[in-house]
């Protein structure tokens, strides 16, 4: 008798990230996702106002910007290992889950895989493996 496999769409997502280990455009984000640079962009916006570390990582704006750039982060900046990370983390939840809605409650259902610290544990990971 076979035991069935269990799926787990957060063990597939951390199966796909990308790691970085510089911070990049978002064209050349785009590029190593096999992606468009428009996609990219939606992925990143879904990670700014869901993923809560992920705006930490944009440097804040003069307070007289703001307003003209309708938020305080600079969001024109490259992306940071940490964020481009996450970015490639929501690419493969549309991959799986095709809607944003679909992707955005799934973020917000779990939140702990896309933590700063998760980051860190999976980078660790890493570099284990790569040792032995």
């Amino acid at each position: 008798m076979t035991v069935p496999q269990l799926y787990s769409l957060g063990a597939a997502v951390m199966d796909s990230a990308f790691y970085a280990d510089c911070p990049l455009s978002k064209n050349a984000l785009a590029q190593v996702l096999n992606t468009s640079r428009p996609t990219i962009w939606r992925h990143e916006g879904i990670a700014y106002w869901k993923v809560p570390n992920f705006k930490e990582d944009y440097p804040e704006l003069p307070r007289e910007l703001w307003h003209e750039k309708k938020c305080s982060r600079d969001r024109e900046v490259p992306l940071s290992p940490y964020q481009s990370w996450v970015v490639s983390l929501v690419k493969e939840c549309y991959v799986h889950l095709r809607k944003k809605s679909a992707v955005e409650n799934f973020i917000q259902q779990n939140q702990y895989l896309f933590t700063r610290g998760n980051y860190q544990n999976q980078l660790t990971k890493l570099a284990r493996m790569s040792a032995a």
